[in-house]
């Protein structure tokens, strides 16, 4: 799988329909008003969480990847809300492998110590 070295990589929240392909795909990327054309990666799951689709575009056409678990499921966001969020490579490389990034611990930043 190539991926720009600039792209931005979109994860949609919401499950869904691995029964759709690349325009069906790319129309769920262009109803939350992104141009699925530009080289940025868009990343969906099923809703059995064992099913991974990637679209990205490539110099004249769209690329479609997808990974599916036999036996275990993917981690996967349960904000019961649509839209995407973004990923950077590591993230998402994590993700392909089963971690959990979801509930890790996020970064605190203070202003001051008190």
């Amino acid at each position: 799988m190539y991926i720009k070295h600039d792209a931005t990589i979109y994860v949609r929240i919401k499950f869904t329909d691995m029964r759709k392909q690349w325009y069906g795909l790319a129309s769920l990327a262009e109803e939350a008003g992104e141009d699925p054309t530009n080289g940025d990666v868009f990343v969906f799951c099923g809703k059995t969480k064992k099913t991974i689709k990637i679209l990205y575009w490539r110099k004249n056409g769209f690329c479609l990847w997808s990974k599916r678990l036999e036996e275990d499921r993917f981690p996967w966001p349960s904000f019961g809300v649509d839209g995407f969020t973004n990923l950077d490579r590591k993230q998402l490389s994590m993700i392909l492998k089963g971690v959990d990034i979801w509930r890790a611990h996020k970064e605190i930043k203070y202003a001051r110590v008190t």
